[in-house]
């Protein structure tokens, strides 16, 4: 029922985009998702990402403002160590009954997770900090850095990535009134409650490389 939910909500996602904002973080936390905050203030969270087993799911925690983007994955489960314990003949493993780490991914505030990242058991990733399209995430992450790569590396902090656009002023400004998407810098959009964000917001965070 749950996938079929789910199914449900990547339609929402292209014709109200608000509704699907408000009611899909009450989906995830029906499966286990946990919400570190108030799921009011949950951010952006993609219909396509993948957040391991059902049985799992309460091994996962989200804060508030934080986007989750287009096929991500989250891992709370990995079976390497039971296979090189078989390998070994360590510990009387057997074929079939495989030890395995089971291990909580924890994703602070204001967050961005970029497109196709993939989050590996045992993660924790700190207030403020953007991860670039592609990663792949592992360990203790610091707040207020942007990492990318795999395996993902600190590559900058925040304090100097929006120095450098606050002088580019190469960003588009959005303002959320009553339903109404209305851009500052620029008449030539206006993105009005249906899913034109969407697009907007795959443009302005969705890069592959972070200048």
């Amino acid at each position: 029922l749950i996938r079929t939910e789910q199914k449900i909500f990547a339609v929402i996602h292209r014709v109200n985009y608000h509704y699907y904002l408000t009611h899909y973080p009450l989906l995830l936390q029906k499966m286990g998702i946990r919400f570190s905050g108030d799921i009011k203030n949950t951010g952006f969270i993609s219909s396509t990402v993948a957040f391991d087993s059902f049985d799992y799911a309460s091994y996962i925690t989200i804060g508030e403002n934080t986007i989750i983007s287009s096929e991500v994955q989250m891992l709370v489960h990995d079976y390497t160590i039971g296979n090189a314990m078989l390998a070994l003949g360590a510990g009387g493993v057997k074929a079939g009954h495989l030890p395995h780490f089971l291990k909580e991914i924890k994703i602070g505030n204001n967050c961005f997770v970029g497109m196709r990242s993939i989050i590996l058991p045992g993660t924790e990733i700190g207030d403020n900090t953007i991860i670039g399209a592609g990663s792949v995430v592992k360990g203790k992450i610091p707040a207020n850095v942007i990492i990318a790569g795999n395996p993902a590396k600190v590559i900058k902090n925040i304090d100097d990535y929006v120095e450098l656009h606050m002088k580019l002023h190469d960003y588009i400004d959005l303002l959320f009134r009553t339903g109404e998407y209305i851009e500052k810098s620029s008449s030539e959009f206006n993105y009005l409650y249906g899913w034109h964000d969407y697009n907007c917001s795959n443009k302005l965070f969705q890069h592959n490389n972070i200048d």
